[in-house]
């Protein structure tokens, strides 16, 4: 047939590929015309034993075969019919090689002025080696995830923002899932509010240099219930160092949360005990023994006029003296919480730290006048105490206000001033011991708090306190 030599030279040139070239002969069978080396490796044929035959001769037709070949000439079918290429896999034994092997073919139609197919060039490449390592890499994933799948522990497998890929038992049944409703939706509306900034925060901040954090969180179930999870996340990046997606590894610790809770508590009473107890000591002891002092000390006005300077000096530091006992009895000790209830402690603590300081305080409070059961009072009341204490140690405040709300399902407190403002960074150690006693705190009543510098000035703690 006249047009094929250009093909026939071009197919001499092609080396590694099987490429046939196939025309119909008088009576329309489609036989072989001409084909390249690589078909003698492959059948253990020469070309000129090749050409003349038909496509599918070439092929074994034995019964375990018949599906092989009937695939085959669907494509051949499909080709000549729709005028386009095909592209298809296929898995096939020549005739003259009994190895099996699996092949990606090209079928490309070569068509005449009128449009229609004159001849087909056959194209096949071999990719057994190539299916061989996938099948590897498809046993390997799924004995991966096998073993994932038995790990007690969760894990999840995810893309920038939050959206699942691969959960694992353990993951579904923490979060009362299928696999099907977690893969593809975002775990972040598990998290409970007050922690996803701190979530997405610590997660923006996964780098080359540090792809790895560890932190615990609250997170809600579907049934309503809240838990304590810490989660270990890993940020995987491509070699321009953007994010592929990550990896996490989460446990349950409810249970260590609740004891520790229970175990802080406990150290919070004794705390409050030993206050009492030491404040008992102030007021019964030192503190009567200064109020006899200072009585003896007047009494020497009575008897020695001349030694007035001196008097006057040792009631000074008397009364001085005094005060402070008291003062530090107050401070250990707040027993208006037990009887007079928070609201009036919280009042008590501004009044007295404008009297004493001068500092201008301003109070607005708004509860239920109902009260809360006596230890969460306390807590309360030393979180405001230790934030109001800040204030006046470190913040070189001149105003203080504090603001308190309740509605039926939590509580929440401000304290604010106008002072210098405070950086936790570099702070003396008191100061980040003040803190992580309110952070302490507001663990033992799941709640969360908030130290925020103030734009020009001052600081502001924000308190919130669930009441379920």
């Amino acid at each position: 047939m006249k047009g094929s030599a250009p093909y026939k030279e071009l197919i001499d040139d092609i080396h590694g590929v099987i490429v046939f070239l196939v025309e119909p002969d008088e009576f329309g069978v489609w036989r072989i015309q001409h084909a390249s080396k690589q078909v003698e490796v492959v059948t253990d044929c020469s070309v000129d034993q090749i050409v003349g035959k038909k496509p599918l001769d070439l092929y074994p037709v034995p019964i375990q075969h018949l599906d092989q070949v009937q695939h085959l000439q669907e494509s051949w079918d499909r080709c000549i019919q729709s005028k386009k290429p095909l592209i298809f896999s296929e898995n096939l034994t020549f005739s003259n090689n009994k190895s099996e092997t699996w092949w990606q073919s090209t079928l490309n139609p070569i068509l005449n002025e009128e449009g229609e197919v004159v001849r087909i060039i056959y194209c096949a490449i071999n990719i057994t080696e190539q299916r061989k390592i996938e099948q590897l890499l498809r046993q390997s994933e799924q004995k991966f995830k096998t073993i994932v799948n038995d790990q007690t522990e969760m894990i999840v497998r995810w893309q920038p923002g939050g959206i699942r890929t691969f959960v694992n038992k353990a993951y579904c049944k923490e979060f009362g899932l299928s696999m099907e409703e977690a893969i593809g939706t975002s775990f972040y509306k598990q998290v409970n509010e007050e922690y996803l900034d701190l979530v997405k925060e610590r997660i923006e901040n996964l780098s080359l240099e540090q792809p790895v954090s560890t932190a615990s969180h609250m997170v809600k179930l579907d049934d309503g219930s809240r838990v304590w999870q810490e989660w270990t996340d890993r940020a995987f990046f491509d070699e321009d160092g953007e994010v592929i997606d990550y990896q996490s590894t989460g446990r349950n610790i409810t249970d260590m949360v609740v004891q520790n809770q229970k175990t802080l508590e406990q150290v919070y009473e004794s705390v409050e005990s030993e206050r009492s107890r030491i404040a008992a000591d102030i007021h019964d002891g030192l503190g009567q023994k200064l109020t006899a002092a200072l009585f003896t000390a007047r009494s020497l006005f009575l008897n020695e006029q001349s030694k007035q300077g001196l008097k006057e000096e040792l009631v000074e530091i008397l009364k001085e003296a005094l005060d402070e006992s008291r003062t530090i009895a107050r401070s250990m000790i707040p027993k208006s919480v037990e009887e007079f209830g928070l609201e009036a402690s919280l009042r008590d603590l501004m009044s007295h730290t404008e009297m004493s300081t001068g500092i201008k305080t301003e109070v607005e409070i708004k509860t239920k006048n109902q009260r809360l059961p006596i230890m969460f009072e306390k807590h309360l009341f030393r979180i405001a105490q230790e934030a109001v204490t800040n204030a006046i140690k470190h913040a070189e405040a001149s105003t203080l206000s504090m603001k308190f709300k309740e509605d039926e399902h939590s509580l929440w407190m401000q304290v604010k001033d106008d002072g210098i403002g405070i950086d936790i960074v570099g702070k003396e150690e008191e100061t980040t011991l003040g803190l992580r006693s309110i952070e302490n705190r507001i663990n033992l009543l799941n709640g969360s708090v908030n130290i925020s510098r103030n734009s020009p000035q001052g600081t502001t703690v924000d308190v919130k306190v669930p009441l379920e």
